[in-house]
C-alpha cells in the first residue's frame, strides 16, 4: 500500500494497530539514505558499543572533485534543508497548495526568507550540526522530526532552549512510542565532543517526570505545538502523553547523538590522499571513538538506554561551522 493510500485512524486504533501507526510516522520522514551516501563514506565496522545499548555510526567526508573533502558540497545540502527542518508542516503544505492553485511561489519564498532569519548569526552557532544531525537522524534511522523547534523562537539570535530535536517511531510489535532526544556537538577534540554531547544528553534520559524535569518542556511543547500536518496522528501521539489517555506514559526515552570533531587523516592538499587510504586510516581510529562513547555512556549512567551515535570526523569543526554562518550570511545580503 503507497502511503497516501493509508487510512486515517483516531487514537482509538492504537492498541490494535499499532503496524498503521508505525506507517504513518515513517512517511513523515523527508530525507532518504543516498543523501548520506553522496557525501559521506560509512565506515564498515561493528557499530554495537560494548556494554552498552548504544550504537555508534561512524561516516567520512567524501573528497570533492578538487580531491579534497566535499564540506562546502555538505554546507550547500544541510543549507538548502533549512525550510523542512525550521518550519512547521502545515505552513509549508499551505505554500505549495497556493503555488497549485495560483502559480505564485511568493509564500513559499517567504516562508523560505523566514527560516533563514531563524538561524542565529553568531561565531559560536551550533546550528549547523544540529541541521546536520536531523538529516543524519531521518536518513540513516528513518526517524522523523516530529517538533519545529525554531518556529518558537523568540529571538533568532538566541538558540532555543532544550534538545537540539525531538526525533520519534512506534515499536510495531508492542506499541510503544520511543521519543528520542537529540543533542550535537562539534569541537575539535574528540574526547570533548563526546563528554559535552552525553552530559548534555543525560538529563533528558534520566530526570524523573515532574515540573522541574529537563524533558518537561519539550514535552509541553509536543502536547501544545506539534504539527504534522496530519490532526489524526497529532492526536494518536499526545494521546501517549496525556495522563487521561490509556496510552499515558507507553513511552520511552531514547537519545540521538553527533559528535564532530577534528581529524588530521584528511587531504590538505589536492588530490594527496585517495579516499581508500583516509578510509583504512579512520578505520584504526574506530576502537578509540567507541572506548571515548562507551566511557561516557558509564560515566553518565546512560548503559541501558538506546542510543543512536554518529560519528563524523571533520578537516576543522571551526571551518565547518565558519562556512556555515558564512551562508546564512550570504543568503541575507551580508558581505
Amino acid at each position: 500500500m503507497s502511503p497516501d493510500a493509508l487510512p486515517s485512524y483516531e487514537p482509538k486504533d492504537l492498541q490494535t494497530d499499532a503496524p498503521l501507526l508505525a506507517s504513518h510516522l515513517r512517511r513523515l520522514v523527508r530525507h532518504e539514505r543516498y543523501e548520506v551516501d553522496t557525501l559521506f563514506e560509512s565506515l564498515d565496522v561493528k557499530i554495537e558499543v560494548d556494554g552498552t545499548k548504544a550504537r555508534a555510526y561512524c561516516h567520512v567526508l567524501k573528497n570533492g572533485p578538487n580531491g579534497l573533502p566535499c564540506v562546502g558540497n555538505l554546507i550547500m545540502k544541510i543549507f538548502d534543508d533549512r525550510l523542512d527542518y525550521a518550519i512547521p508542516r502545515s505552513k509549508i503544505e499551505d505554500a505549495i497548495n497556493i503555488r497549485a492553485r495560483s502559480g505564485s511561489s511568493s509564500y513559499l519564498c517567504r516562508l523560505e526568507r523566514e527560516a533563514r532569519n531563524l538561524f542565529a548569526n553568531v561565531e559560536t552557532s551550533g546550528e549547523g550540526g544540529e541541521l546536520l544531525l536531523s538529516m543524519m537522524t531521518e536518513s540513516v534511522l528513518g526517524l522523523p522530526q516530529i517538533i519545529s523547534k525554531m518556529s518558537l523562537k523568540t529571538n533568532p539570535q538566541v538558540h532555543y532552549h532544550g534538545c537540539d530535536g525531538v526525533h520519534a517511531m512506534v515499536v510495531e510489535d508492542t506499541g510503544r512510542l520511543e521519543l528520542y532526544w537529540g543533542e550535537s556537538k562539534l569541537h575539535k577534540d574528540t574526547a570533548t565532543s563526546v563528554r559535552e554531547c552525553f552530559s548534555s544528553l543525560a538529563p533528558f534520559l534520566l530526570d524523573e517526570g515532574s515540573s522541574r524535569a529537563t524533558q518537561e518542556r519539550d514535552l509541553q511543547l509536543l502536547r501544545s505545538d506539534m504539527d504534522l500536518n496530519d490532526a489524526a496522528l497529532e492526536r494518536a501521539l499526545i494521546s501517549y502523553l496525556d495522563p487521561r489517555s490509556a496510552n499515558y506514559l507507553r513511552y520511552d526515552y531514547c537519545g540521538v547523538c553527533l559528535v564532530g570533531f577534528d581529524s588530521d587523516k584528511y587531504p590538505l592538499v589536492n588530490h594527496e590522499k585517495e579516499i581508500g587510504i583516509i578510509i583504512k586510516e579512520m578505520t584504526e581510529l574506530v576502537p578509540y571513538w567507541h572506548e571515548r562513547i562507551r566511557a561516557r555512556i558509564k560515566d553518565e549512567n546512560l548503559e541501558n538506554f538506546k542510543i543512536e551515535v554518529f560519528c563524523l570526523p571533520f578537516p576543522s569543526v571551526d571551518d565547518f561551522r565558519t562556512s556555515f554562518r558564512r551562508e546564512l550570511e550570504g543568503g541575507n545580503g551580508v558581505s
